[in-house]
This record gives C-alpha cells, structure tokens and sequence, in this order.
C-alpha cells in the first residue's frame, strides 16, 4: 500500500442499512446528544460502586430490538460479568452515521456501535475505532465459529476493526396468490438461473410490465450470475480491492440483461424503486428481490399475506451469493482503557446476545454459527418454512462476492464506473470494448489509491 490506512477517508461513512428495524423518527442529533448525556448521567448516579464499568453501545435498530439487546445484556451478559454494566442508546437512524463520529470525536459516553463492514473500516482509517487483531488471534475456537466469509468484510491485512454480527442475503419473496392466478409455480431452494429468467419472463408476460422488482442489474448483482457460472470475480477482495476483472462470462450476463431490461421484463438502471418494498406488502407485485430483513417486515406487517422467499438461483456452478454482514466496532479510544471487558462485550453481541434478540426481532442470520438457530427457528414457527430454508441455503454457500466497494475511495470508484456502464446496459452497445476501457481506467484508479 502506497498510502498508509490510518489516512483521513475522502469519503463519509456508509452505513449499511441491513438487518435493521425501524429508521427512527425526525430527532435531531443535538436532541439526541442531549438524551444521551441525560441518560448516562443517570446511569452513573445509579451505581453503587466504583469497581462496576458502564459500557455504553449504539445501534440503528428499532425500539423493540434495542429493547431485547437491552433485556439480553442485563440478564445474561451483565450476570456472567456482574463488574460490567451495559446501557444501550436510544439512537437515531437518520443521522446514524454522522452522530456517531461525533460522539466519539466530542469523548461522550459511547464504546461500541452497529457497523456495516464499510462503515467500520471508515471508522478504522479515521483513527477512531480500536484494532482487535490480537484478541482474535487469542480467540481461535471462537472466531472459527462464524460462517464462512463472515469475518472478510472486517478485516484488512492485519488489521480487524469489528465483529460480524448479523448476515444479509438476498434472494426473490413472492405472492403466492398472485403467482396462482398467473399459472406460475412458487420458485423452490434448488432453482436456476434459467428458472428465475423464465419466471420473470412469464410474470411481465401475463402483467405487462416488468417481471421482478429490485433485482441488482449493477456489476455486483451481475458478478453474481456470471461466477456461478464459472466466471471471474469482479473485485479480487472484500475490503480495499488492488483491482478489478471483466472476463468473458460478465461481458456475456451483460449483454444478456440488457436485453431483458430492453424487453421490458426489467427496469432500466435509472429506475426508483424506492416503492419496491411497499409496492410488494400490498399486494401489488408478483416478484421482490431483496433482503432478508423483509421477512421480520412481512411477519408484523402483514399476517395475512400468502407470501415466499427463494434463495438466490444457482448457475452451471452452483451458487454465488451477493453478502453483507453488519457486526459492531469500538471505540478506539475508551477501548484502550478497558481493552478485556470491551472484547467480552463484542463478543456478546456479535453472538449470544442474538439467541434471545432474534426471537423478538427476526431480521437475520447470526453471523455466529451456534447463535444462528433461533432465527430459522422463529421464522418457521411463524409458518414460513421455505423462509427459513432460503436463508439456510444461502448462509451454507461457500461462494459469497461482494455487493459493493468497500474502500476509502468507493466513491470516487463509483462516479469512474458508473455513467458509462449504466448507459451500456440500458442502452448496449460494444460491451467487451466498453467494459475493458472501464476495467484499464479504474484499474489505474485504484492502483493510484493503494
């Protein structure tokens, strides 16, 4: 690496927004802090003694699931560690991101925090998160307890910034009586890509418009399909990629969505589907690629809706799933005062915490293996077996590619990357030519970034 990684980020942070609950209401930060300094304040006035530490942790889940993180900590964590107590904040989504930096930056009350692994290396190359490498050098068996890939996204040479704490997926939901009106059968766990194409294919067919909503028709969700069927990854890295692949197989699952989305069975890139989501609870679509979380959605949301989720298809060689784990960083410099109690709160969190969590809140996989059960578990006890299985399917891949850049320069990258290859799918053209003079400039970005 040219530039060390300590280095000022050009970019803000991104904070993923999966495996989350509510998005918080129109508080403003300043409301915030002030509840935060009231709250800690009244924390501290009700210890009764000087040898119990008060870890503070902030997350961008809703009420209620803040609520169990809070019922776990206090009845399981802080009783196996009665030296330690946990107070979670009451944090808003809105402004998640930028309240975070704050607080650490002003030196308020605040320990750990919910990450998506692109926010937690931007808080890692700002110099305010702590690097947990030899804690997890010293916890081989349980670090070995995360599904495979988990911890990629947090770590960087040898540097781990975070732990994986929940996993995102991302395959097809589906009305059920929609699908049986049309004469189409449900997709099932072993379908292809073949079967997926066809399927939406028939759906625009019988409802004139498109077949699926929300599929990724980005480089990412286009790597997706060509590396399950034997081509290249798009990015040679989770975390900091040194460089970029076009092959064959991409240049091909390119020209081929073009000509869906030219044949109106997908939206074009410039698309707004931002009523994707509601357009699907109420009943409105057939087809909805996304996220896992929408099944804690669809579950309180709507009970009465016959719906399904399907896991991602499989190519000529099996699966390649498109994964994002969000997990929890700390504070860099208040973890350095109490480096061992912090480690067994992180770990709490990014495992046993979940075992109880999820049962109120169903919004993903634990990324720890042996914590991960009372997700499939609450999910099919609501009645949505195939859910469940989809989930299961995909955790179980071994083959996960990235969804996005995660790098100081992601955005940057993305204003390089974009405007040509959105025009090309939408519009085609020469792709091997377009494509190559994307991969040789970007390649010459990043190489002028590392």
């Amino acid at each position: 690496m040219k530039k060390v990684l300590a280095c000022l980020m050009a970019a803000a942070m991104v904070v993923s927004l999966a495996a989350c609950g509510s998005k918080g209401g129109d508080t403003t930060t300043t409301t915030k802090a002030a509840e935060t300094t009231k709250a800690a304040e009244t924390t501290k006035a009700e210890e009764t003694s000087d040898d119990v530490l008060t870890l503070y942790v902030a997350t961008w889940e809703s009420a209620t699931m803040n609520e169990a993180i809070q019922k776990a900590c206090d009845e399981i964590f802080s009783v196996e560690h009665p030296n330690i107590k946990v107070k979670v904040l009451d944090s808003s989504f809105s402004d998640y991101g930028t309240q975070i930096v704050s607080m650490i930056q002003a030196g308020d009350d605040l320990d750990i925090m919910q990450q998506g692994h692109d926010g937690g290396l931007s808080l890692y190359s700002k110099g305010l998160s702590y690097n947990w490498a030899d804690y997890v050098a010293a916890n081989p068996d349980y670090v070995a307890g995360f599904y495979k890939g988990a911890m990629d996204g947090w770590t960087y040479n040898d540097v781990v910034y975070g732990l994986p704490g929940l996993a995102n997926v991302y395959g097809v939901f589906y009305n059920k009586d929609v699908l049986d009106e049309m004469g189409i059968a449900y997709p099932t766990t072993d379908w292809t890509w073949d079967d997926f194409f066809a399927m939406i294919t028939a759906v625009s067919e019988k409802t004139g418009t498109y077949g699926i909503y929300g599929f990724p028709t980005d480089i990412y969700g286009l790597s997706q399909i060509s590396v399950s069927n034997g081509g290249s990854k798009f990015v040679d890295r989770i975390v900091s990629p040194e460089g970029i692949t076009v092959d064959d197989e991409l240049v091909k699952t390119c020209e081929m969505i073009h000509g869906y989305i030219a044949d109106g069975v997908l939206p074009g890139r410039t698309y707004d589907g931002s009523d994707n989501q509601s357009n699907f609870e109420s009943g409105n679509t057939a087809l909805l690629w996304y996220g896992q979380w929408e099944i804690n959605s669809l579950i309180n949301n709507c009970p009465d809706m016959n719906w399904g989720y399907a896991p991602c298809p499989a190519g000529t060689q099996g699966t390649a799933n498109l994964y994002d784990f969000v997990g929890w960083s700390a504070n860099k410099a208040r973890t350095e005062e109490h480096p061992d109690e912090t480690w067994e709160l992180m770990k709490f969190l990014a495992s046993t915490a979940y075992e109880t969590v999820l049962e109120v809140s169903p919004v993903a996989a634990c990324a720890h293996e042996e914590s991960s059960q009372v997700f499939f578990d609450t999910v099919s006890n609501a009645g949505h077996a195939d859910a469940a299985d989809a989930v299961t399917t995909m955790m179980a891949s071994d083959n996960k590619v990235a969804c996005r850049f995660v790098a100081p320069w992601k955005d940057d990258a993305d204003k390089l990357w974009n405007t040509d290859y959105n025009n090309l799918i939408d519009n085609g053209g020469d792709y091997a030519a377009v494509l190559g003079k994307l991969v040789e400039t970007l390649n010459g970005f990043i190489a002028s970034e590392n």
